[in-house]
């Protein structure tokens, strides 16, 4: 739903975007720190071989802010995630499975003819056939 500032009831849908969001239960509080065997590094560091220089720049450019490597080498974020519900207007859903002339069909054979059909079956034969002679 697109809401325009011109919109008369554009105040309106503001105000009340911004009570669902304040209306969120805030579970940051929830959070606990360890220090098990971790290292922090920026984003900017390196102190990682040129062979693995690639693969973790890669990473770390996909990782704002502050990232802790592990003694595994497992690299975890320091910063947390967005802990907001997202609004039922962002959620777009998508039945999976089949659709239209598709829905209906029981057999491969009759999959098959959806993406074949007879004449494109008799052009492949031909050119099949021009190309054995």
């Amino acid at each position: 739903m697109a809401v325009r500032p011109d919109d008369p009831k554009f105040e309106e849908t503001l105000l009340r975007w911004n009570e669902e969001l304040d209306n969120e239960p805030d579970s940051d509080n929830d959070v606990t720190d360890y220090d098990d065997h971790v290292s922090i590094q920026s984003d900017r560091e390196s102190t990682y071989s040129k062979d693995d220089s690639e693969v973790e720049s890669e990473t770390q450019q996909q990782l704002p802010g502050k990232v802790i490597k592990g003694k595994s080498g497992h690299i975890w974020s320091t910063e947390l995630p967005c802990r907001t519900r997202t609004p039922k207007r962002n959620i777009v859903s998508c039945i999976p499975g089949p659709k239209g002339a598709a829905k209906n069909i029981s057999t491969e054979i009759e999959a098959w003819k959806l993406f074949f059909s007879a004449n494109v079956i008799d052009i492949i034969v031909v050119h099949t056939n021009m190309e054995i002679e």
